[in-house]
């Protein structure tokens, strides 16, 4: 009788489980995004280098940011993941405005680098201006913190920086 009662209760938590409410629920496939912000993955601009501020003096110069001169062409390419990428940056895709589009690579430790841009469009989606800061807050005695900025223009492509 017991296993007879067992076995009746086995066989109804099986049919309860195999109920379709029961069953996993089907995962609609996540198509990524066409573009971030305008730009498709794989989309490559080159800009100059305009201004340059924050650079150290009587200090060594941070590890981890790029060191660009004014007049240096630089190229960027928008990643897989609608991240900007050049010479020693990646910075995930934030959000955007019809005129531009953030960046913003915030931290991952205390006293980290964090790198901000604001990718600027032209009328009809070309990127054609780029503010780009990396800083660190300083902690300790030391306040070995620091912020770089740079502004980069679009100009016609010579040779590029960073290669």
């Amino acid at each position: 009788m017991k296993t007879l009662i067992l076995s009746c209760f086995a066989v109804c938590g099986v049919l309860i489980l195999s109920h379709p409410t029961h069953a996993a629920p089907e995962v609609a496939s996540v198509d990524k995004p066409k573009s971030y912000g305008g730009f498709p993955p794989g989309t490559e601009f080159v800009l100059e280098v305009s201004q340059v501020s924050g650079i150290p003096k009587n200090k060594p110069f941070p590890s981890g940011v790029p060191r660009f001169r004014r007049g240096d062409r630089v190229k960027f390419i928008i990643g897989d993941l609608g991240q900007l990428t050049g010479p020693k940056i990646s910075a995930p895709f934030h959000k955007a405005s019809p005129r531009s589009n953030e960046y913003v690579m915030e931290p991952r430790l205390l006293g980290g680098k964090e790198v901000n841009a604001s990718l600027a469009k032209s009328e009809n989606g070309k990127a054609v201006g780029l503010a780009l800061t990396f800083s660190k807050t300083g902690s300790g005695p030391a306040l070995s913190g620091y912020i770089i900025s740079y502004e980069l223009v679009r100009k016609p492509a010579t040779a590029i920086a960073g290669r």
